[in-house]
């Protein structure tokens, strides 16, 4: 699938759909990343400006530019949690690749590996740390350019978040703390054309305008016949991209990145042959059997169990992963649903106006509601309604209320035993919140509606037609 502002010949594209706009390249990722079996092949390329977003928290985020931004305080933007939130959803043995050919991407894949070209030989970096914020203006920029070889810097000024907004993940998530949000069973790979601080460039090379970077791709898959593993394309294109460098463009300020899994090594994988697919899986599988642990959380002895996922949101049934009677599937019981509707007295716990959000969890499966800032009596909705599938195994639900101005803090948490509940009805709840201790913190409740239905419904029930009742 390919989304497109102009077409190589100049001309429009005219359905709107093929437009790159976000909420299309959402809506394609969405589709890139739904489904997805253990051994499917997965590639996204993106051609084009990214830029860097300070939050009204003061933190620096990155973000793809899709073609309806403009530089309006709220212009629409493909944050970088997106993109991580929509990778999280992609099962063990799958296998990511990433072509960023844009400014501020080398974040884009949440893993924690990468290989730094700057230095002779590259170097490889097991961890990473949060980027910081690059001052330029359009002036810097435009010292960047290149005329003689009608290179230029792709320059998007750094844009400013005027106010809170929902993240896809959570704020204590991420590879730079060490926790990745990616399975560490995908085999994932991330090409992006240049470091944080450093500028992508487009040229005209060989008589036609390009990104430094594609360029340099292509012509060494061309050189190798199409089969190289990582390491060894990257090599490659390190040696066209210096060989430009020290001829025709000394001071382009640009250094091809590659971010990994750990445990997918570009020595070992061969570009986009799905007969490596499942190297991280396998090396997973090693570990946990080296370590005395074969049946580890993403993988059974043998290797196949299916990946635990986000369930869907907003009442749409989640898809039910694995071989039915598989060795090690959970037998599916029946299906949650719950509706979170307003927080009371967080007065009680702290004086200071909160950004709110709601983090319910069952088992492993974890989701988060909108955040509503400025409040201590927030009442949500939307992005209010989940649903998980049940198992033997699935006791409680939690839900922790948190502070996302304060790191995700958490304000309080109360729990529901699941085996307590009353199935095929809803049964609306306003429980006190608790610590971790199991100690009431101030006067703080939580109200929201949860209905267990046994086995699995073919249409999940509306709270419309079937009654949570709105909240007053």
């Amino acid at each position: 699938r390919v989304l497109v502002d102009q077409h190589p010949d100049g001309s429009l594209p005219t359905a709107p759909t093929q437009i790159p706009t976000r909420n299309n390249m959402l809506s394609q990722l969405g589709w890139l990343c739904t489904a997805t079996k253990p051994g499917d092949t997965l590639v996204f390329i993106f051609a084009g400006h990214g830029c860097q977003v300070r939050t009204a928290q003061g933190q620096i985020e990155h973000a793809l530019v899709p073609e309806d931004w403009s530089e309006a305080p709220d212009a629409p933007l493909v944050y970088e949690d997106e993109l991580h939130a929509l990778f999280r959803k992609l099962p063990p043995g799958s296998f990511l690749t990433l072509v960023m050919d844009c400014c501020h991407a080398s974040n884009m894949l949440d893993v924690p590996c990468f290989v730094d070209t700057r230095e002779r030989p590259p170097r490889t970096l097991t961890a990473c740390e949060r980027p910081e914020e690059v001052p330029r203006t359009g002036g810097s920029w435009e010292k960047a350019q290149i005329p003689h070889a009608q290179a230029r810097a792709r320059f998007v000024p750094s844009a400013v978040q005027p106010a809170p907004r929902q993240r896809r993940t959570h704020p204590g998530e991420g590879a730079h703390v060490n926790r990745m949000t990616l399975n560490p069973a995908v085999t994932a790979f991330c090409f992006a054309a240049c470091r944080t601080a450093e500028t992508a460039m487009d040229a005209n090379i060989k008589k036609h305008p390009r990104g430094v970077m594609s360029f340099c791709l292509l012509e060494a898959l061309q050189e190798l016949k199409y089969s190289s593993t990582y390491e060894t394309l990257l090599n490659k294109a390190v040696a066209i991209i210096e060989d430009i460098r020290s001829k025709y463009m000394p001071t382009m300020d640009q250094h091809i990145v590659l971010t990994f899994c750990p445990n997918s090594a570009p020595s070992q994988v061969v570009v986009f042959n799905e007969q490596y697919a499942t190297v991280a899986q396998h090396r997973l599988v090693q570990q946990a059997a080296a370590s005395g642990r074969p049946d580890s959380p993403q993988l059974t002895q043998d290797g196949m169990r299916q990946p635990v996922r986000e369930s869907s949101t907003d009442f749409v049934p989640s898809p039910d992963y694995g071989v039915p009677g598989a060795r090690g599937e959970a037998q599916l019981l029946s299906r949650l649903f719950l509706v979170v509707h307003a927080a009371y007295h967080l007065g009680s716990v702290t004086s200071v106006p909160c950004d709110v959000f709601v983090v319910p969890r069952v088992g492993r499966q974890e989701h988060r509601t909108s955040t509503l800032g400025g409040s201590l009596d927030p009442h949500w909705e939307r992005d209010n309604q989940f649903t998980w599938p049940i198992t033997a195994d699935d006791r409680y639900l939690e839900l922790q209320v948190r502070n996302a101005s304060n790191n995700g803090d958490l304000l309080g948490r109360t729990t529901v035993d699941l085996q307590n509940l009353p199935t095929a009805h809803w049964d609306r709840q306003q429980m006190r919140l608790q610590d971790y201790r199991g100690n009431y913190v101030g006067e703080a409740e939580l109200c929201f509606d949860v209905r267990l239905e046994p086995q699995q419904p073919r249409s999940a029930p509306s709270p419309e037609r079937q009654g949570p009742q709105q909240q007053q």
